[in-house]
């Protein structure tokens, strides 16, 4: 269900707090749950934005954004020592990794694995190792006996997208992780952004016949 589908928030609730809004909702009254969506779509949106499902539906976020906005509203306790705001950050948050685990277990692929886009601007790592790396987790946890192993698995997987990737298709998906759109990848790195847009649907191609055979050796 589309919870923006027929949005209509009555004039007399637009002044209430959060406390009296989710005091309301939780009396029995779902539409003034409207006025929740209308005010904490840009928060719901800002999470979404550090999240990446590759092969999913960024609108699949966004509506598992908004039910845990859902589970906020329904769960809240005036009395605790959390103000709204806080717990709905945390409510959100919880409910896209929660998403992201299912997907990843039901699919049983790297392709559904969420990638953390809240990358600081101001790293001073390469940007290869910042993005190429952090963008594949091990599909079993490492223990410390077994790190020297895992290192060498990472610069495996390392090398191997540095070899399916171009130059420019490496600086475009680097951009693109941080987060920046097509117009600033295009402004930074000066092609048109037709050309982002194709860098990127051919990333995506070799990603996921390459990913795909990354994991099953690793699984075998």
């Amino acid at each position: 269900m589309n919870m923006l589908a027929g949005v209509e928030i009555r004039e007399e609730k637009k002044d209430l707090n959060d406390e009296e809004i989710v005091q309301a909702f939780q009396k029995g009254d779902e539409d003034v749950f409207n006025v929740l969506i209308k005010k904490y779509e840009y928060l719901v949106c800002s999470k979404v934005k550090r999240y990446f499902l590759v092969g999913g539906d960024r609108e699949d976020l966004l509506q598992e954004a908004r039910l845990g906005l859902y589970k906020a509203a329904r769960d809240f306790k005036a009395e605790g020592i959390s103000s709204f705001r806080g717990f709905t950050d945390l409510c959100i948050t919880r409910q896209l990794i929660t998403a992201i685990k299912a997907s990843a277990r039901q699919k049983h692929s790297l392709l559904n694995n969420a990638l953390s886009l809240n990358i600081p601007r101001n790293s001073k790592r390469l940007e290869g190792d910042l993005i190429l790396m952090e963008m594949l987790p091990h599909p079993r946890a490492v223990s410390p006996e077994h790190a020297t192993v895992e290192k060498e698995n990472k610069r495996e997987r390392e090398q191997k997208l540095k070899e399916i990737l171009s130059p420019i298709e490496q600086d475009v998906f680097a951009l693109y992780l941080k987060g920046q759109t097509y117009m600033q990848i295009s402004q930074n790195l000066h092609p048109p952004q037709k050309a982002v847009d194709n860098a990127l649907y051919r990333i995506k191609k070799k990603m996921k016949h390459h990913m795909q055979y990354l994991y099953l050796q690793q699984l075998s």
